[in-house]
């Protein structure tokens, strides 16, 4: 069977991935009695976080779901793709779930800025939101170091009880009791990194993304007692790893996330197997027999891999039933909304999943404007004065390979200026621009760049946008990003794509 990869740039996602939702809309206590009577559903996962194999050859996966916070999901499904269990609440970019030794299931609800256990009939046990000053107040929990979590992209239960935390935002990992109390706090030398994994003799490895390594940490929190990454003959060893576990043989399981690769690495630093050509891979898991399970974008979801880097068991055999994209940009004069709102655009997403200074609960501003527009009586505008990795308008048109196309769009920026902490890794640029982007999609492999557009800063005029692109072949389809990478305020106005041949 041949690999169906995506080619997804670091802030972005496919439109697949964007616009899924869930198989199924059952879910707790009905789903698992439905599957203790042979009649559960199948299970979907559009963008895999975590995934932790169970007893009884199930498999415990977080489906962090897209950049417009729809469908992030915990599910327990099986090599027979049956959902088994689905937790029934609701979660804001999930970014992992572990077993607890009760039975109960400890999410990171990442995007809610909160850390949840919860039970088999779906009901929060214990939540994070009610720690010291929270009063449960969506992600207002307080430690006893008097903060809160900021973007917790990794919860783990403890042997001892405790609880492992990443807080991403805030660099720094923590070790917690049940009632808050700080108990280790590594911090000084990280970098928005993921998924920290204790181990047996009591040290931290971490995957410390932004500085392009993974660390072994000492048990004291305190000292990198080891490190792979770095560069060598002028390249990055690693490119934005996500996740690093220990082997059984001692080896280290690393999932390069930019790379598109896993690789299993030796104490001595040496690359001795590597599974390539997957899709930007959040986190792996060993099993018993050699074999390793990783997400694989939206149309395989999750796959298991031999050492001979072959398929031997993929999730997602049916696909989320939506639409398949319109022909045509709908609503690009920005003119109309959805049911119920004069403010929330209609036909376009609002990917604001990455805006990580709004507050829990809360979207940024990305609206329909009718005081600023170019034609029609509306545009569409973004106004954001926070740390990011870029929001952005999206939409998706179905286009044809080898077939000509003229994408024209208008623009205008107020006062856009670099965001300090939106970087992209190191040497990059802080974010400081606002554009369109154009982005191919295929279901074959990665697919080719699409032609770059003007950035802008600071502030301008109604600037018109226009190229002519011929489709390259295998790819399906065409995402308009209509992009805000800095601070400030940009508007975006009739949006268009024409076939040419």
């Amino acid at each position: 069977m041949s690999r169906i990869v995506a080619a997804i740039r670091r802030h972005a996602v496919g439109p697949s991935l964007v616009t899924a939702v869930i198989l199924v809309v059952v879910a707790g206590a009905t789903v698992a009695a439905r599957a203790a009577r042979g009649t559960a559903p199948l299970a979907y996962v559009a963008n895999a976080g975590e995934i932790v194999p169970l007893p009884q050859h199930r498999l415990l996966i977080t489906d962090i779901g897209g950049l417009d916070r729809v469908g992030g999901q915990v599910l327990i499904t099986d090599f027979a793709d049956r959902l088994i269990w689905k937790y029934a609440g609701h979660l804001d970019l999930p970014h992992s779930a572990y077993p607890m030794p009760n039975g109960d299931i400890l999410i990171a609800d990442t995007g809610d800025n909160r850390v949840i256990e919860v039970n088999q009939d779906s009901r929060i046990i214990w939540n994070t939101d009610f720690l010291g000053r929270g009063h449960g107040r969506l992600g207002q929990g307080t430690l006893s170091d008097g903060t809160t979590l900021a973007y917790p992209n990794d919860a783990k239960p403890l042997p001892n009880g405790d609880v492992l935390i990443s807080c991403r935002l805030q660099d720094r990992v923590v070790e917690i009791t049940p009632a808050g109390r700080v108990v280790q706090n590594i911090h000084g030398f990280l970098n928005r990194q993921h998924n920290p994994d204790r181990i047996p003799n009591g040290d931290t490895l971490i995957a410390d993304s932004g500085s392009d390594r993974v660390i072994e940490v000492g048990h004291k929190g305190k000292h990198v007692l080891w490190s792979f990454g770095g560069r060598r003959n002028g390249a990055y060893v690693l490119d934005w790893p996500r996740d690093v576990n220990l082997l059984p043989n001692g080896h280290l399981l690393i999932t390069d996330s930019d790379h598109d690769r896993l690789i299993e690495v030796t104490r001595s630093k040496r690359i001795v197997h590597q599974w390539v050509n997957l899709p930007r891979p959040y986190s792996a898991a060993s099993l018993p027999s050699g074999d390793i399970l990783v997400g694989d974008g939206a149309t395989l979801g999750v796959v298991k891999l031999n050492r001979q880097d072959h398929i031997l068991w993929h999730l997602n055999h049916r696909g989320p039933p939506t639409r398949p994209p319109s022909r045509r940009v709908r609503n690009g004069g920005f003119e109309h909304t959805i049911a119920g709102s004069k403010k929330i655009l209609r036909f376009w997403q609002r990917n604001d999943a990455l805006a990580y200074s709004v507050p829990a609960g809360k979207r940024a501003a990305m609206v329909r404007d009718a005081h600023v527009h170019h034609g029609g009586r509306y545009s569409g505008r973004i106004t954001y004065h926070g740390d990011s990795n870029g929001l952005f308008f999206g939409q998706t048109v179905r286009v044809d390979p080898g077939h000509r196309y003229r994408f024209t769009g208008w623009i205008r920026t107020h006062n856009i200026k670099a965001c300090t902490p939106c970087r992209y890794g190191p040497g990059s640029p802080a974010g400081h621009t606002a554009e369109f982007e154009l982005v191919f999609n295929s279901r074959t492999g990665p697919a080719p760049p699409a032609p770059a557009l003007p950035q802008y800063s600071g502030t301008q005029g109604w600037q018109r946008n226009a190229v002519v692109l011929t489709i390259p072949a295998h790819v399906h389809s065409l995402s308009i990003q209509c992009e805000l990478r800095g601070q400030g305020t940009v508007w975006f106005d009739d949006v268009w794509l024409q076939r040419l041949s």
